[in-house]
């Protein structure tokens, strides 16, 4: 298990998280695998 920053509030959240307990967002750590990237939409 990682900490990472949410994608939408930067809160600090499990790479195992579901969901953001700060603001919600589904998949808060959703990332490109090989650079790191966020690859969701903008």
């Amino acid at each position: 298990m990682a900490i990472v920053k949410c994608r939408e509030c930067g809160e600090e959240v499990s790479n195992k998280a579901e969901k953001c307990p700060r603001c919600g967002v589904k998949t808060p750590h959703s990332t490109d695998y090989w650079t790191g990237a966020y690859s969701g939409p903008s």
